[in-house]
């Protein structure tokens, strides 16, 4: 009989073979026709399930290519760094119920073996610059890569694959380990040696006659798996030199053997005559092992090296994949905060920058019209100030120059700050809506584009346009879009915390916020031919004045998260969310971490984290309100109409029942699908006598108070809802001549 096996709390988390000792673990056949067999303990397996990954695929892996790739010691002092940073990472909610992060204790379960860790670090290293579902698709394809060379191996010759959903899973866990190393910021410097201007063009949705931007493009799975491959036999010493032909796939595949087995390696551009080298990773002394060649399309026949040759060439059949939108077909890396603009908009902003005299008094004006919000100025109109929500520290006056130039280093040229800050010290609301459109115009003017004039001439409430202006952007990006963007980016960040995680910006996901600005340009203009139907520039920066149909930015999660992960959504998440996690990057309104009293504007900031959702040791992708699905496939929610008059007394003092006790948060697990499991979450209301009479969820708190400031010289109140029992009460509070944004529920928590 064999021996019994330990509880779980001394059981081995390791994974070994099963001609090893360990008498004490339970064996089972992990891999089909039984040609590959581990034991595992039940606390791995716990560990594995608590994790969502799939066990068979964890667990072939490991063995096909953590056990093939032997990294450097560089690369393992890497990893383990990575996971150092992350043991004091996770973030408690209220009561400690929900964490937000990633879980450094839960993966040295998981990572107990140097296979382990091996495959799990190449993973997150694939993360930093392409999807997970990408990344699954080459991690697949490298498995099946790594069996058919070796069919000779009697373990590996008969052994069946896991699924691509399998492998997603597990690719997903390990998303965002290094998203505070340099390596995404490693990956987007060399990736700019290919002279693109832009990396989003294939995941545009667009029309079979519509013509594809000049872009970045995207190689095929197969053949990343094939350079990978490369990688990992010369990690083993099984090859001396590559090279690689390609884009920037070959440069990331090319900085994960930097980044991992710190490979020598060499860029080239492919010039007329000769490759010209551009940069090195190891400078002239040591001879490059890994070659890159830049040649899209992979037509350059010349060898630098005395190897193999691994070409990596566009796929096209992605531009006739209909009008959907294709988020995955991008590859990009991170930006550093002091050169961000400037890499992902190129020639555009170096244009932009220079326009001193108009870009700054742009800046400056809008902060000075953001600072009118939040002061009621009754100039501003009544549809602006009931739409506007955005009422942080930094978001408006002259903390917002001050803010931007602090931000974005590249900005803050001398008479950049002296334009700006002196259209921020304006009198009046008026003289700086007069400033930013005079301004706006002048950029127009200059622009020329077809998106922001018509018939070469800009025509905001000023001059009539007779014909279409055909003209594309000089530089991919029109001069208008990227100056709202700036502006608007600006202001989004102002409500982002990031909780001192270094983290950067993606330059995809930058560029994605760009096309949100440019899409609201081209609605807006849309249809208008003359002056009547024409509208003023202004309305580009005021958030909310008119929802965009289907845009991610009206949900403050999906801006967060569009920005740090790259991750561009097809559709907007819901207002009732107050937590999402995807591609590594976990969003969260800070009222779940709120264990004080805090106003609107504290309570609304998002946080940004490497990691996911954790509740009882499981992972989740978002979170919505309790006793609301409006998360689940429903078309987005507009702003409702504000009240013009104030409920009775008695109703506002009843929803103010909580402001006595300390907030208590309830979590109810419910699944969304199988492969995004929610959780709702609400705040207790409690009675007189205690007994839990209701919840509130902390999206619609968020939702209804972002944004508390004083409204003076104006009796006007804002919508704040409170979810009680069945019913939703529509409750403001006026107190004399000002008006407390939200003020009412919130001031409880």
């Amino acid at each position: 009989m064999p021996p019994t096996p330990p509880p779980d709390e001394s059981a081995s988390n390791a994974l070994v073979q099963v001609n090893a000792q360990s008498p004490f673990q339970t064996t089972l056949d992990l891999a089909s026709a039984g040609q590959l067999a581990f034991n595992i303990s039940l606390s791995l397996m716990r560990n594995l399930s608590h994790n969502r990954i799939d066990t068979e695929a964890f667990t072939i892996s490991q063995f096909v290519v953590g056990r093939s790739l032997k990294w450097h010691e560089k690369g393992r002092d890497r990893f383990a760094q990575a996971l150092s940073e992350t043991e004091n990472g996770l973030v408690n909610s209220v009561n400690r119920f929900l964490k937000f992060g990633i879980n450094a204790t839960s993966l040295q379960y998981v990572l107990q073996l140097e296979e382990g860790q091996c495959f799990a670090a190449l993973c997150a290293s694939l993360c930093e610059c392409y999807t997970v579902d990408w990344t699954a698709k080459i991690i697949l394809q490298l498995i099946k890569k790594i069996i058919t060379e070796n069919s000779g191996d009697a373990q590996l010759g008969q052994m069946s694959t896991p699924s691509l959903q399998a492998i997603s899973t597990l690719v997903d866990r390990y998303c965002g380990l290094f998203a505070t190393s340099r390596l995404g910021v490693m990956m987007e410097e060399y990736m700019t040696y290919d002279g693109h201007g832009m990396v989003t063009g294939l995941c545009r949705p667009r029309s079979n006659s519509s013509k594809i931007p000049k872009t970045r493009g995207i190689s095929s799975p197969e053949h990343m798996a094939d350079a990978l491959y490369e990688i990992i036999q010369l990690s083993r010493g099984k090859s001396l030199k590559v090279q690689f032909v390609g884009g920037a796939d070959a440069v990331a595949i090319a900085a994960i053997g930097v980044w991992l087995v710190d490979l020598p390696t060499a860029f080239y551009t492919a010039e007329s005559q000769a490759p010209k080298l551009v940069a090195s990773t190891h400078g002239p002394s040591q001879p490059a092992r890994v070659v890159v060649l830049f040649s899209e399309e992979a037509t350059d026949r010349r060898s630098l090296v005395q190897g193999r040759t691994v070409r990596l060439p566009t796929i096209t059949d992605v531009l006739s994949r209909g009008k959907s939108l294709n988020p995955a077909y991008k590859v990009s890396g991170k930006l550093h905060w002091h050169t961000a603009l400037s890499v992902a908009f190129g020639s555009s902003f170096k244009r932009l920058i220079n326009m001193e005299s108009n870009f700054g008094p742009a800046l400056g004006s809008a902060a000075r019209v953001f600072q009118a919000f939040v002061d009621g100025d009754d100039n501003v109109p009544a549809d602006w100030r009931t739409a506007c929500q955005t009422y942080y520290e930094n978001s408006f006056g002259i903390d917002y120059v001050h803010f931007a130039f602090g931000q974005f280093q590249e900005l803050a040229t001398p008479k950049m700050k002296e334009e700006a800050l002196a259209c921020a010290r304006l009198e009046s609301y008026s003289e700086a809506e007069s400033k930013f459109e005079s301004s706006m115009f002048t950029i127009a003017d200059i622009c020329g584009c077809k998106y922001c004039c018509f018939n070469g001439t800009p025509t905001a409430k000023r001059t009539a346009a007779t014909a279409t202006n055909h003209a594309e952007p000089h530089g991919n990006y029109c001069l208008v879009a990227l100056c709202s963007t700036v502006i608007r980016l600006v202001r989004v960040l102002s409500g982002i915390d990031m909780l001192g995680r270094k983290m950067c910006l993606n330059r995809s996901g930058l560029e994605c916020f760009y096309n949100q600005q440019h899409t609201r340009l081209v609605v807006q203009r849309k249809g208008a031919r003359n002056i009547e139907k024409d509208e003023l520039f202004l309305y580009r920066i005021v958030e909310h004045v008119k929802v965009d149909k289907d845009a991610p930015e009206y949900s403050p999660l999906a801006v967060a998260n569009t920005l740090f992960s790259g991750n561009q959504m097809n559709k907007n998440i819901q207002m009732s969310t107050s937590a999402f996690a995807a591609q590594g990057i976990c969003c969260f309104f800070n009222i779940l971490q709120q264990k004080e009293p805090r106003g609107g504007s504290v309570v609304s900031r998002v946080c940004v984290v490497p990691g996911t959702i954790e509740y009882r040791g499981q992972t989740y992708a978002g979170l919505g309100d309790l006793g609301s699905h409006q998360y689940q496939d429903a078309a987005p929610q507009r702003n409702p109409k504000r009240p013009e008059y104030c409920v009775p007394e008695k109703i506002r003092n009843h929803t103010r029942i909580c402001c006595s006790t300390d907030p208590q948060l309830a979590v109810d697990e419910e699944l969304v699908d199988q492969r995004s499991p929610w959780l709702n979450v609400g705040f207790e209301l409690l009675g007189p006598d205690d007994r839990i009479i209701s919840f509130l969820g902390p999206a619609r708190i968020v939702e209804n108070n972002r944004g508390q400031a004083f409204m003076a010289k104006f009796r006007y109140c804002l919508l704040t809802r409170i979810l009680h029992a069945e019913n939703a009460f529509d409750v403001k509070a006026v107190d004399g001549n000002h008006c407390r944004v939200g003020h009412g529920v919130m001031s409880a928590f």
